[in-house]
């Protein structure tokens, strides 16, 4: 099967995107990839071609560089964003289209529907290829283009107007699948869930060959003087890091070490958690900054605990499901997909009142005391059967088979 999959390289689609490529490769299948660009040309004039012979994922998704859309000034960004939503045909999408008819493109996939559908709407129309959109953030997409100066119903009412003309809608969660529908006045017959889903054998592989004296270089760097507990994430308020110095003063036998970078061009939230951290001298407190693949799952191997606090009503979580696939329990607010994936991963995961810091503290404090007892094999189970980037690409292939037909 052939697919054609548009690209919009964002901090949060990238972990999907990979494991979605490499699912669908795996499985055979010719994947086409098109990334949509952050300068004049709104559709890159190259097309990555991924298939059995040619797995190198990572000359398209290279995470370290950052994000290029977002690295732009406001004015260029918005600029992109309009002709991204209200343009409505260009010179790229007729040539897509000679591309997708000569080479007998089965499906088209838009990676965020926030940003690229509207592209894939155009494309969909005019070649008659079945259409499928990945949901993810049901506001993201929607509070950043309002930061840009757009009306949000407008915005709303033109997102609706484009998923009127999708085939398909997957939601890696109950939860964002119901407030898709919700908030864009969705069909429930244009919605299906699919888990969202990791390569573990690839998470333990990184780990088991990495350079061991250079992680525990990197270890003695840091200054990780205690037993720790990790967060890995942006560094903003939206993902409630802010939390960490009132836990960090209640429980001052643990480090508390958060590895990740500050909301892109917009470093406010890190500037303000530094000064709260100095000025309360809480030397168990460290921002370690960002932190590559290798380094991050050592961390996790031996944490205590990762927590994720976000109080952004996630449409999934990445970083709770690595945490426990190496041995760490994950703690996570009790809103969003988190009761969901919880309920099926088990014991691992251990919610707390989202809006309640002294729940969390009990939380922490109690896994600490049973964390030997959880059932980390019931979870690794849970994990590949619910969770693994294979039965995600199968379900992905079924679901346009059954568009085909």
């Amino acid at each position: 099967m052939k697919i054609l999959d548009f690209l919009f390289p964002s901090s949060g689609g990238i972990v999907r995107e990979i494991n979605i490529i490499k699912g669908l490769v795996e499985q055979g299948n010719d994947l086409y990839v098109s990334e949509l660009l952050a300068g004049d040309d709104i559709i890159d004039d190259k097309l990555y071609h991924f298939n059995e012979t040619n797995k190198n994922y990572a000359s398209l998704f290279d995470r370290k560089n950052g994000v290029p859309f977002l690295k732009l000034s406001i004015d260029k960004q918005r600029d992109i964003a309009t002709k991204l939503l209200y343009k409505q045909f260009n010179p790229e999408i007729r040539n897509l289209i000679g591309f997708i008819n000569e080479n007998k493109i089965d499906a088209l996939i838009s990676g965020d529907f926030t940003i690229t559908s509207n592209i894939l709407a155009q494309i969909k129309e005019r070649s008659g290829i079945p259409a499928i959109t990945l949901s993810a953030g049901h506001l993201l997409g929607i509070e950043s283009l309002i930061d840009l100066g757009f009306n949000r119903d407008k915005i709303i009412q033109r997102y609706s107007q484009i998923l009127d003309e999708i085939d398909k809608i997957i939601a890696p969660s109950e939860y964002e699948l119901n407030r898709t529908m919700e908030i864009y006045n969705v069909s429930p017959n244009k919605m299906i869930k699919i888990y969202n889903g990791l390569d573990y054998n690839e998470i333990y592989n990184s780990l088991e060959s990495s350079d061991k004296n250079k992680i525990k270089e990197y270890f003695q760097s840091i200054e990780i003087d205690k037993p720790y507990i990790l967060y890995v994430g942006r560094i903003d308020v939206d993902k409630g890091v802010f939390i960490f110095p009132f836990i960090a003063r209640l429980l001052s036998n643990y480090d508390f070490v958060l590895a990740g970078t500050e909301f892109y061009d917009y470093p406010c939230s890190k500037k303000i958690l530094e000064k709260i951290i100095k000025m309360n001298n809480l030397r168990n407190v460290k921002l370690i900054g960002y932190v590559t693949d290798e380094i991050k799952y050592n961390l996790m191997k031996n944490a205590e605990a990762v927590i994720y606090p976000s109080t952004y009503f996630e449409s999934f979580g990445y970083v709770p499901l690595e945490a426990i696939s190496l041995g760490s329990p994950a703690i996570v607010p009790n809103i969003g997909p988190f009761p969901e994936l919880s309920n099926l991963i088990g014991s691992t995961m251990i919610e707390y009142d989202a809006f309640n810091v002294l729940d969390l503290y009990e939380k922490i404090k109690s896994t600490m005391i049973t964390k030997s007892k959880l059932d980390f094999q019931l979870a690794l189970e849970n994990l590949n059967h619910y969770f693994g980037y294979l039965k995600m690409s199968k379900d992905l292939i079924s679901l346009i088979k059954s568009l085909r037909n």
